[in-house]
């Protein structure tokens, strides 16, 4: 028993360090509110983790997305129902229970999301859905009747077809107000396809770095000229009124909201080719894609997103002005510190 004890006490302090560490590196790069998407509900290590989360110990607020494939391979609907319910009576201002969170495929850069044709443009092997629309409707359903908002993983334009046909069904079967379920990454969108968003009340959040990290392999190798410069279309969301946000995917590239806020301003890849110039945001566009679109996109913007009477009082002081500065230099702005809740971190 002593040693079982010695283990579960080296779990909890492993857990609160990596809590700890993510923490003080989201700080340091701006964040007053962490956006976990990939959170694992099972176990003694989730205890952990939410406990600490809702403890105020962490220079940021939390918000969690459980990974419901990981729950599925364990409990039914009914029971995954139950858990996640129970976790709303975790939560406090420091930890939020967010959007549910699938993944219907996988990257484009490693070949596994799923495309519609041509396929890839160098001739790869298409990626495979992981989720189909039926698989899709069958397992957010429950979710959605009870009122959980969902967040669904989607990178290739078949992907996305095959997500918003499953969520056009799922919301025709039960209405509801405002819903705002997600698609995360949505890199390759079409018009066609952000019409379909539009019209179902479907939030996007795109992941904006891709463009300069892959921006030039897409060009390339994945996509093709053509598909590479409309992704990412965060501009053409804007123009339809759907509510987006950009994100970095932490850690597939690091959190850093500055230079997030770049990538969707510039489009510039790694050898300078800018990647469609009309899919650029502005400064302001990309500002509120980081502060209240985000807020919008969980829900909590009567609490985060803005400093407004009434809300969190969270802030991130910068050295200089991103609305101001040349569009080229706002990766490169210092983060002088954060705020939260009135108090500096």
């Amino acid at each position: 028993m002593a040693l079982i004890f010695d283990a579960v006490g080296a779990m909890r302090q492993e857990t609160k360090a990596s809590l700890d560490s993510g923490a003080q590196l989201a700080r340091l790069a701006g964040v007053t509110t962490h956006s976990d998407l990939a959170v694992r509900i099972l176990g003694r290590v989730f205890d952990e983790y939410s406990a600490h989360a809702a403890s105020g110990e962490l220079p940021v607020r939390v918000v969690i997305s459980p990974h419901m494939h990981e729950t599925f391979r364990r409990l039914s609907n009914a029971e995954a129902l139950e858990l996640v319910q129970s976790i709303r009576g975790r939560c406090n201002d420091r930890f939020f229970l967010g959007p549910l969170k699938w993944i219907s495929d996988g990257s484009i850069q490693g070949f596994t999301a799923a495309l519609n044709w041509p396929g890839y443009c160098n001739g790869s092997e298409d990626g495979h859905l992981l989720l189909d629309r039926a698989t899709i409707i069958e397992s957010v359903l429950p979710f959605h009747r009870a009122g959980f908002q969902v967040a669904i993983h989607a990178n290739g334009d078949r992907a996305i077809d095959e997500t918003l046909l499953a969520l056009r069904d799922v919301v025709a079967s039960d209405p509801r107000d405002d819903h705002r379920h997600r698609i995360e990454h949505a890199q390759m969108m079409s018009p066609e396809q952000l019409d379909a968003a539009a019209e179902l009340g479907i939030a996007l959040n795109f992941f904006s770095n891709h463009l300069f990290y892959w921006g030039d392999i897409h060009y390339t190798t994945t996509m093709g000229p053509e598909r590479a410069m409309r992704s990412n279309p965060a501009k053409s969301a804007l123009l339809k009124g759907i509510k987006i946000s950009i994100h970095s995917d932490a850690p597939v590239t690091p959190v850093a909201p500055l230079f997030t806020m770049w990538c969707a301003v510039n489009r510039v890849t790694r050898t300078g080719m800018i990647l469609g110039e009309g899919e650029r945001l502005t400064p302001l566009e990309a500002l509120r894609a980081v502060t209240l679109g985000a807020a919008e996109l969980m829900h909590l913007e009567h609490e985060l997103g803005s400093i407004t009477v009434g809300k969190l009082a969270d802030f991130t002081v910068l050295a200089q002005n991103p609305l101001t500065t040349d569009p080229m230099e706002i990766k490169n702005i210092p983060v002088v510190g954060t705020v939260l809740a009135g108090v500096p971190t």
